[in-house]
């Protein structure tokens, strides 16, 4: 309330903006849940519900939009992952993100790549997705595809 009043802003202003970053982070948890149920339909209306939610320069748009392209990949529905796949990349562009989402969406649009049998580019992305604080299990998965596509034999699993 004090910092409200100090910057001029409403009394309860804060308040709403903590509300709305809370909705919008359960829109992606509820998102995040539906895909591991193969619920692709009702992850891309959290999805759409958690965009509504976030402001304009919300970085975790980036999320959104690489999450989306991960429902439309895992149904096979390649232009639309792409498209999905592209607006995250330009968001974390504009927004300077570097963080998890951003690597998995380098990777998935080097797999739209490969399923549209464009090795060349994919492998452009996968080395790309390197570069973005990828989790663990991003990182293997783009080591593996790279040394694959650069003819290396596979790594035993680790």
């Amino acid at each position: 309330l004090t910092v409200s009043l100090l910057l001029g802003a409403p009394a309860g202003a804060m308040t709403r903006v903590a509300v709305k970053a809370d909705a919008a982070e359960a829109r992606l948890r509820a998102a995040d849940a539906a895909l591991e149920k193969a619920d692709y339909e009702r992850a891309r209306d959290e999805l759409a519900a958690a965009e509504y939610e976030m402001g304009p320069k919300d970085p975790r748009i980036v999320r959104v939009y690489e999450r989306r392209g991960a429902a439309y990949l895992r149904e096979a529905r390649v232009k639309e992952a792409r498209a999905a796949f592209t607006r995250a990349i330009a968001a974390a562009s504009v927004r300077k993100a570097d963080d998890p989402a951003v690597s998995r969406a380098y990777a998935g649009m080097g797999l739209c790549l490969l399923k549209q049998d464009n090795k060349k580019f994919a492998l452009r992305f996968f080395k790309r997705g390197l570069a973005f604080a990828p989790d663990e299990g991003t990182r293997m998965f783009l080591e593996d595809h790279i040394r694959e596509l650069e003819g290396g034999r596979p790594e035993p699993l680790r």
